[in-house]
């Protein structure tokens, strides 16, 4: 910091300031500095008739007393006096968002980006808990529609030694009639179909569909399959049915209900007969296969038929008798 101070002579005999004269004229004033000690620069001298005054101006430099101003995410510490800066600004702190909100920075309340937006699984988001306003929950379900639109957007995939099944399907077939109940033993049949297409196949088999991407039940015997392979693939099919199971049972735990797995084979002419009339053969356009059935229910004559009234609830237990391949699990 400058400032500039002037200094007149002052006469010692006559105390008269302007000059009068006098060889007995000394400098005196008052200076007051802030800083350092000030530097003469100029001296300026007028003569007159009546006296000599010595002008003496004078520059003083002194140092800001500053005044910080605390850094921030966008600028570096500054006086509030005279502007210097020191230092680096902060630069953000930025948290990491959340599905509502974009990141934003812990210091300033600074934003970045989007929000992240919610990962639903399974009804449930995985990073904040949220529930899915649109998914469908087993504890909702009370129709046997409800409970099919709730198989369709839960189960969409198994994952198996081979590889992932996807493209599910559920149909539920309920009885409607007083003569289809007595005839079979169940309220709801819960049919499971897939389009069985391996996803990225881990295993390529000889001699099997597996090798072209396409899994059926009796890949299962295919010569090249492991034991090991054979039991792991028919574990994840189990495991698949049984939540389907558990997750029908707690909808409706007073109603009859059997489920399991169909597909169908390709369609054509079909021999009926031990001849050659040409009456014993028909055309079919899918033959169902079954496989992984189970019920919650007992029937003399089985899962699939009987009589409805004859039929009482016992729990989960598997039906192979139905099947048409029995691949080794456990009933």
């Amino acid at each position: 910091m400058r400032k500039l101070l002037t200094v007149l002579a002052v006469c010692t005999v006559c105390a008269v300031a302007s000059g009068c004269g006098s060889s007995n004229e000394t400098s005196s004033g008052s200076v007051t500095t802030t800083g350092e000690t000030a530097a003469a620069t100029e001296v300026t001298t007028a003569t007159t008739a009546a006296a000599t005054t010595a002008v003496v101006t004078t520059e003083v430099t002194t140092e800001c007393q500053h005044v910080w101003k605390d850094a921030t995410c966008t600028s570096p510490k500054k006086c509030s006096k005279c502007g210097k800066t020191e230092g680096r600004e902060l630069g953000h702190d930025w948290d990491e968002g959340s599905c509502t909100t974009p990141k934003k920075c812990k210091r300033c309340g600074s934003t970045m980006g989007t929000a992240l937006g919610h990962d639903y699984q399974n009804g449930i988001c995985s990073r904040c808990g949220q529930a899915d306003p649109d998914h469908l929950f087993i504890s909702n379900v009370t129709t046997v529609q409800q409970l099919e639109d709730y198989l369709n957007q839960t189960y969409t995939k198994i994952d198996t030694p081979f590889g992932e099944i996807k493209d599910i399907a559920f149909h539920i077939e309920s009885l409607r009639t007083e003569s289809e109940k007595r005839i079979f033993p169940y309220d709801f049949y819960i049919q499971v179909a897939f389009n069985p297409i391996i996803a990225n196949p881990k295993i390529e088999i000889e001699n099997s569909s597996i090798k072209g991407q396409v899994f059926l039940p009796w890949d299962l015997d295919c010569i090249g399959v492991t034991a090991e392979q054979k039991s792991a693939m028919a574990e994840a099919m189990k495991s698949f049915q049984i939540s389907v199971a558990n997750d029908a049972m707690t909808a409706f735990p007073a109603k009859k209900i059997v489920g399991g797995f169909y597909s169908f084979s390709s369609s054509g002419w079909w021999h009926t007969g031990s001849g050659t009339n040409p009456n014993d053969w028909h055309y079919s356009d899918a033959d169902t296969d079954r496989y992984f059935t189970w019920c919650n229910y007992y029937s003399k004559l089985g899962a699939i038929a009987g009589s409805y009234d004859e039929s009482y609830i016992t729990g989960f237990n598997w039906s192979p008798s139905f099947d048409d391949k029995w691949y080794g699990y456990n009933a």
